[in-house]
């Protein structure tokens, strides 16, 4: 152990960096040149860009799933894309909370820095698509005011992930005790894999059963192995990939443009249809969905990149 080097890692999520510090030589760090490296987190644009575009995805299988008639081809197809790409936002929690619990960050920074920034853009983008569907469909204001209150649909993400900041004190007490943390995982093992697929045997005796334990999961919100599964997997593949340097830089810069897709490509989604009546039973399902969201995906990837340029605005949009 005393051959060891012991490192201090300390995360700046605005731009995915580790600094490692080689803590031996922090005392001489004013008169040596210590050992410091700038590092960036590899595979956490991998996984965000990965995790973007299934969510585009959900979201264009989602485009007529419910008005199609169940047991339909175009039910089928849609209903596979939708429960094969569940993924993405959960993931996403999973970045964030991975980069949180490695630093020190107050209440008081969390609150003016990180939960600041999501409610200027949670209540911008609410605002444009309420004013859109003013626009378009003529609402009254009083119903453009209650979508603006909620927001679009998909920003139920913005006020989950501000919550998580919010906790994020209490899960990083968590992982500093390795009893706790051990007795955590157990219990994520547990509800999360065991109980639910076991309903999946108890749905052969009693539907009564499996409708009631599976509603208490969904609320619990304890479901999510494949998620882990998935996580680990790019951790250990896509981490410290020997690469051109432009190649590099532009997974990095893809990966920063990410918040700013899961916040426009409804819009994307919408206006492909309402335009160009461009949607997913335009042609056969089974290929209309990969490409209209691929489609999707570089159009918003585009919207995003423009908006960035703008200067000022892009401090807080996005």
């Amino acid at each position: 152990m005393d051959n060891q080097e012991n490192y201090n890692i300390n995360i700046n999520d605005q731009d995915n960096r580790v600094l490692i510090i080689n803590s031996k030589k922090i005392n001489n760090l004013e008169t040596n040149n210590s050992p410091l490296i700038n590092k960036r987190i590899d595979y956490f644009d991998y996984l965000r860009i990965f995790c973007s575009f299934s969510i585009v995805i959900l979201h264009v299988a989602l485009q007529n799933w419910i008005t199609s008639p169940i047991k339909s081809h175009e039910w089928k197809i849609f209903n596979f894309y939708n429960g094969v790409v569940r993924y993405g936002v959960p993931i996403f929690f999973m970045i964030s909370g991975t980069l949180f619990l490695q630093k020190n960050i107050t209440f008081s920074i969390m609150i003016k820095k990180y939960i600041k920034h999501i409610c200027i853009n949670l209540i911008f983008w609410s605002f444009f698509y309420a004013l859109k569907a003013k626009i378009i469909y003529k609402y009254s204001y009083k119903y453009t005011f209650i979508i603006f209150l909620y927001g679009h649909y998909h920003f139920w993400f913005l006020f989950l992930i501000c919550a998580l900041y919010l906790i994020t004190p209490i899960l990083k007490e968590i992982t500093k005790n390795e009893i706790i943390f051990k007795i955590f995982l157990i219990l994520n093992f547990i509800f999360g894999f065991l109980f639910h697929n076991l309903l999946y045997f108890l749905s052969y005796y009693s539907k009564d059963y499996y409708k009631a334990i599976n509603q208490i999961l969904a609320k619990l919100e304890l479901n999510g192995f494949l998620e882990k599964t998935l996580f680990i997997f790019f951790k250990y593949k896509f981490n410290d990939l020997k690469y051109r340097k432009r190649i590099k830089e532009f997974i990095q810069k893809l990966g920063r443009l990410t918040f700013g897709i899961y916040i426009i490509h409804p819009f994307v989604i919408e206006e492909l249809n309402r335009r160009f009546k461009f949607n997913t039973l335009s042609f056969e399902p089974l290929y209309s969905v990969p490409i209209i969201s691929l489609i999707t995906f570089l159009i918003s990837l585009l919207i995003v990149y423009l908006v960035k340029l703008i200067p000022f605005i892009n401090q807080y949009i996005f």
